[in-house]
């Protein structure tokens, strides 16, 4: 009775998720500005000089928001989905088949966005000092930009079409402008791959560690949420000190990207490291592999006789051999004592000499300390990731023309997000899935996967995110290379530090 309330009860919260896809529409809608329109005010409001530690302090808030998120969500998941359990459920967070309240981090989420968006919508259209300090800024778009002579944005004629034509057409105009921008198209496409890679590990990172690393599934996310702050927050600030103590332009931001890609890429090899699989009777060895066989099922001759149904995965551990049976059923165990713990079990090999057996409710524990390691590797690989992010967005604003920086990040979000954030999860599921290695089967039809191939997932995420870097890589070094500064004419500015007096008197006589 118990197991049929919990199917039902499972189920009404799958079908509670099919709001979600809703609300992630309505999210994606109030979230691209933010990333343009923000960046954009931010960097106009700021010198070129104090650009990489305000990007970098933007950047590393958003860091803290998603490691606050992790570990909320991990929190969150010890609550059963509807709060209240129904009568008669014994279900804990252990089970495989648990689902916690995963929604009440988007309740929360949710009222905290709306009180924030009242503040700053209370901004002015510009800071009093954006004009003087965007007339400083030295000139580095590439000679395809719209920009006029003497890198000037170009002064549009007059018209007499309706405003609202006259807006489509000056979008267009940039649209067409960053088509022709090598530099901004290879830096475009050399986001689509890193986002898939990012995005995908961040989604699936959890999932990751609880079964590589055999931890339940509120702990792998509350690890992770922990476990990206150092790295993040370094690789965002490290970013930053090397664009200001440098004073990089684009040629010196790509490189820098081009060195956080490469140690990324071998720092991903982390993903090789697993811990041993566990030994499941039936599933990843045979009942009787001690006489030589090889054949993989779960029903066997010490439990043909209780009919077990493979519906639900309660996995036990024979603490003697080290072996796990599928449920106290498949070891054949006779005797419940209500108490996490199971006698008379015909499987176990002691059995056949007459000695008595108990098994113990989950799977048998594999000696195993590689997680640190792993998270020491993956906090290597956060801050190769984040000492990229600063200098990917800086080359995106300075290598278009001034009025085309808005229009840029936001086609640069489009593009990463169609064929980087949507596609990412789905091909990463893909690998997960073809790795699985026993299906829960209800009524004839597959559902979740209860037991994953350690040593094949591992292979195939890291032939994936080496395939991804490689490309980021390789289309940053066309960006680099294909990358020639506009001419800037009389107008220009170096990047010598020039006091305001000084830069208003020069602005006068030009």
């Amino acid at each position: 009775m118990a197991a049929k309330v919990q199917l039902s009860t499972l189920a009404s919260g799958c079908d509670k998720q099919c709001c979600l896809h809703d609300a992630k529409v309505i999210a994606g809608i109030g979230a691209p500005p933010q990333g343009s329109l923000g960046v954009v005010f931010i960097d106009e409001s700021i010198t070129t000089k104090q650009n990489g530690m305000y990007l970098s302090t933007y950047l590393t808030m958003g860091t803290f928001g998603s490691a606050i998120g992790y570990i909320l969500a991990g929190i969150f998941l010890n609550i059963y989905t509807d709060i209240d359990m129904p009568p008669g459920m014994t279900a804990s967070p252990s089970d495989p088949g648990w689902v916690g309240a995963w929604w009440l981090g988007f309740v929360i989420a949710g009222f905290v966005i709306i009180a924030l968006s009242i503040p700053i919508g209370l901004f002015p259209r510009e800071l009093p000092k954006t004009a003087r300090i965007r007339a400083e800024k030295p000139v580095e778009s590439h000679k395809n930009s719209g920009l006029g002579e003497g890198g000037q944005t170009p002064r549009q004629p007059q018209s007499e079409a309706p405003r609202l034509v006259q807006e489509i057409r000056g979008v267009l105009e940039i649209l067409k402008h960053l088509a022709i921008n090598p530099t901004y198209v290879l830096t475009v496409c050399s986001t689509v791959p890193d986002v898939l890679l990012i995005n995908s590990f961040a989604a699936f990172l959890p999932k990751l560690l609880e079964n590589q690393f055999m931890v339940t599934s509120s702990t792998a996310t509350i690890i992770t949420g922990i476990a990206v702050i150092p790295g993040s927050v370094f690789g965002t600030f490290l970013g930053g000190w090397v664009m200001r103590r440098r004073k990089l332009k684009v040629p010196g931001l790509i490189k820098l990207a081009i060195l956080g890609s490469t140690i990324e890429t071998i720092a991903f090899l982390c993903v090789l490291m697993h811990c041993p699989q566990t030994q499941i009777a039936g599933v990843t060895t045979a009942y009787d592999s001690g006489n030589g066989s090889t054949l993989l099922n779960l029903t066997s001759s010490c439990n043909i006789a209780c009919s077990c149904s493979a519906d639900k995965f309660k996995p036990v551990c024979l603490e003697e051999s080290g072996l796990s049976f599928f449920s106290p059923c498949h070891a054949g165990c006779s005797q419940d004592f209500e108490n996490g713990t199971y006698g008379g079990c015909s499987c176990s090999p002691g059995m056949s000499f007459g000695i008595p057996s108990t098994v113990r409710h989950g799977k048998c524990s594999t000696p195993c300390n590689l997680q640190p390691a792993f998270i020491f590797m993956m906090n290597v690989v956060l801050v190769a990731i984040f000492m990229s992010k600063v200098p990917l967005m800086n080359i995106v604003l300075r290598c278009v023309a001034e009025h085309e920086r808005a229009v840029a990040l936001g086609m640069n979000s489009v593009v990463a997000r169609t064929l980087g954030s949507i596609p990412g999860p789905i091909l990463f599921g893909a690998i997960i899935d073809s790795t699985c290695l026993r299906w829960q089967e209800t009524c004839g039809e597959r559902g979740a996967c209860w037991l994953y191939n350690n040593k094949s997932l591992s292979w195939k995420l890291t032939t994936l995110s080496l395939v991804c870097n490689v490309l980021t890589v390789l289309f940053y070094a066309l960006a680099l290379r294909f990358y020639e500064p506009a001419s800037q004419g009389e107008s220009s500015t170096d990047n010598r530090d020039v006091p305001e007096t000084e830069t208003c008197l020069n602005e006068r006589n030009t």
